[in-house]
């Protein structure tokens, strides 16, 4: 008798920490997909059903093969086996390790590379490999007790996936398809701008200090028939912060999101904050002005951001602990399956975002209905994604430092395929361009030792022109009261946008304290 209660108590054990193994293992999929991190504010999809019945198949799935695992192991005790398993454990963890490394210490991939490479991470997998090999069964017994601590948070994550499934819980975020984009005018106005934002394109080590050998030709091509201004500042050192306060035309200092389609927006710690949808922003100001507008962009929602004054929409949101949902059961599993090894997974949808907000662009650039198209794009952003001497984009490029001048390439390039694209469609002579960045590259410091917060700022007219090279210290806050100027024909070519801008001095923001988020 006691013996069979010894054997029911080893299997209730080793079901425990199976499912707490499990539930680690998976710790990057349902913590996006149990939480309303941010309202889901930089999630495209909601959560569905389907992806929670999911969720629930993995825990249980993966829970079933740890828990046969054990009993093998229990039954055949081999040297061997007990190897393998340890190692299987090791390898496991790495998943919550991951986890932790992406969402609450922020470390890039060079830093985990580095620390691997040290005589300290050297000596650490030394160390676990000798235990490993050593006591393989002191091991196994460690990490069980250490999974069996655990286990309360694995019966939370079952319990609030199967509460949720069942609708007896609900997440935050209900945003959905909502509501069709207004219609399209028949756009009668003569002018149109293409807006291009590259996420940390650098001044200096674009233009001003660009590396030997880098070479850029669309932009610089461009330069030679633009106002190019070489003191411009963006209003923050982050994406979060700085796409408002340029729509808005004003400078915030936190942007927080509010709801799935609402910021939070304050220009000082000791101000109240305003929400983004109370305030008139650029495309608002387009529409009621007769127009047609189009965004191509990540990060921020703009599809709900924008939601009210927007014909068409392409984003993707942009938080690391993001899921990608298909809607399919079987694409759900394997979603949650590559989260597993969530760099490799991150850099796979960014690749894919890239290429689908490319073709999205090619298509919005050449459309003439749109007064307003634009374009943000996660470039020269990381990660390094291109290979120059191919020309091609690739899942694993190199690291930093290199892989930023690569992605500088790629910017180059693409900006390249629009003008060609526009050029053919025959909107290039008929387009105002305007190329700049939310903020420069913020690991400058660290490549060369030198930070510097300028961006470029190039304003192409229709046609040709003579270059102006604009000195002036620029706050780019100013670019939707400049916009609309040229829509509306107040600034008609390169010298009247030249003293649009000296009329209009901006105030340079302090960037201490800056957020470290995209």
């Amino acid at each position: 008798m006691k013996s069979q209660v010894k054997r029911q108590l080893r299997y209730l054990e080793d079901a425990v920490s199976a499912l707490s193994l499990a539930s680690l293992l998976f710790i990057q999929s349902w913590y996006g997909n149990l939480y309303d991190s941010s309202f889901g504010y930089y999630s495209k999809q909601p959560v569905t059903s389907t992806i929670l019945l999911a969720m629930l198949g993995n825990l249980l799935g993966f829970t079933a093969l740890f828990w046969l695992g054990a009993q093998v192991l229990r039954r055949h005790r081999k040297w061997g086996l007990d190897l393998a398993a340890c190692l299987f454990l090791f390898v496991a963890l790495l998943a919550p390790v991951e986890f932790f490394r992406v969402t609450y210490l922020g470390l890039r991939d060079r830093q985990m590379l580095d620390f691997a490479r040290s005589l300290l991470g050297l000596g650490i997998a030394m160390v676990a490999l000798g235990a490993s090999m050593w006591r393989p069964r002191w091991v196994i017994r460690t990490v069980t007790a250490l999974l069996l601590i655990l286990s309360p948070m694995a019966f939370y994550v079952l319990a609030r996936t199967l509460l949720l499934t069942l609708h007896l819980q609900f997440l935050a975020p209900a945003h959905g398809v909502g509501p069709p984009p207004p219609p399209l005018y028949t756009n009668s106005q003569p002018t149109r701008v293409v807006w291009i934002i590259f996420d940390e394109l650098d001044q200096r080590l674009a233009f001003s200090q660009r590396p030997a050998g880098l070479e850029l030709p669309e932009l610089d091509h461009l330069c030679n028939e633009s106002l190019c201004a070489t003191n411009a500042y963006p209003p923050a050192g982050s994406t979060g912060v700085s796409i408002p306060s340029l729509l808005t035309g004003q400078v915030f200092q936190t942007a927080e999101p509010s709801s799935a389609d609402d910021l939070f927006l304050a220009v000082s710690a000791t101000n109240p904050p305003v929400q983004f949808s109370q305030l008139t922003n650029l495309f608002d100001a387009v529409r009621a002005g007769g127009g047609n507008t189009a965004v191509v962009g990540w990060f921020h929602p703009y599809s709900r951001l924008l939601q009210r004054s927007l014909n068409f929409g392409a984003w993707d949101g942009a938080a690391l602990g993001q899921m990608r949902h298909r809607g399919t059961f079987g694409g759900a599993l394997k979603d949650q399956w590559g989260s597993i090894v969530h760099a490799l997974y991150w850099r796979i949808w960014h690749r894919q975002f890239l290429e689908e907000a490319i073709r999205h662009s090619l298509g919005a650039v050449t459309n003439a209905a749109y007064s307003l198209t634009l374009l943000h794009l996660p470039l020269p952003h990381a990660p390094g994604l291109y290979v120059p001497a191919q020309q091609r984009l690739v899942t694993f490029g190199r690291l930093f430092p290199q892989g930023y001048f690569d992605n500088l390439q790629l910017t180059d390039r693409v900006l390249g395929q629009w003008r060609v694209a526009m050029e053919q469609s025959g909107q290039w002579d008929k387009t105002w361009l305007l190329v700049s960045a939310d903020h420069s590259w913020r690991k400058s410091a660290a490549y060369d030792g030198q930070r510097d917060h300028r961006i470029p700022y190039i304003l192409k007219p229709p046609g040709h022109a003579s270059a102006i090279c604009y000195g002036p210290e620029l706050n780019t806050v100013v670019t939707k009261g400049l916009i609309l100027a040229i829509l509306r024909g107040q600034v008609q070519d390169l010298p009247a946008a030249e003293a649009w801008l000296k009329a209009r001095p901006g105030t340079i923001p302090s960037y201490d304290g800056s957020p470290t988020d995209e």
